[in-house]
């Protein structure tokens, strides 16, 4: 990850990295509507990093991201756990909108048509962008990378979810990402 504010100019990329809740490295360019490249991790708290004082972890690449950019210590999320809170990110919605708070609640969840047409993803794309999601879902029922608006780059949550993002990220794109 080196150089990351000067590869954030070179490819036009706004660069959004999370950990947990708290936003780790932000860049863009002036006057463009900025690619957006959104990582999240999961099951991490953002004093979850050697960069935040945890002295059983060591976190390198994400300890340079952080030390270029803006990390916050204090945020909130919608839900502690992953699918309340992943289906609040693509919807905009309290996970209690769609009666469930625990990750095992998202199989009865109900998503109306109004919400599916608002989605993270969908709203992007109405905005011009070019919408691509890889890794891990684990949503509520009726969430998917196409009901939310994404084109799926890979379910891969390893090595190659790295690989088809850096392929992905490589390639020429006539508008912008996220």
């Amino acid at each position: 990850m080196e150089g990351i504010k000067q590869n954030c100019h070179t490819y036009g990329i706004k660069l959004i990295a999370l950990a947990g809740s708290g936003l780790l490295y932000s860049c863009s360019i002036q006057g463009q509507k900025p690619n957006i490249l959104f990582i999240i991790t999961d099951q991490q708290s953002a004093k979850m990093m050697s960069c935040a004082g945890n002295s059983y972890l060591k976190t390198p690449s994400m300890d340079r991201i952080a030390a270029n950019g803006t990390r916050f210590e204090l945020a909130y999320s919608p839900n502690p756990v992953s699918v309340p809170s992943r289906t609040s990110m693509m919807t905009g919605y309290f996970p209690s909108t769609f009666r469930f708070e625990t990750n095992q609640g998202g199989e009865n969840a109900t998503i109306t048509d109004q919400v599916l047409a608002n989605t993270l993803g969908k709203l992007l794309q109405k905005e011009g962008y070019e919408t691509v999601f890889g890794g891990k879902t684990h949503w509520a029922k009726g969430l998917n990378y196409t009901t939310c608006g994404f084109e799926k780059l890979t379910s891969d949550t390893y090595d190659g979810l790295a690989v088809s993002c850096a392929e992905y990220l490589r390639k020429e794109h006539g508008k912008p990402f996220f």
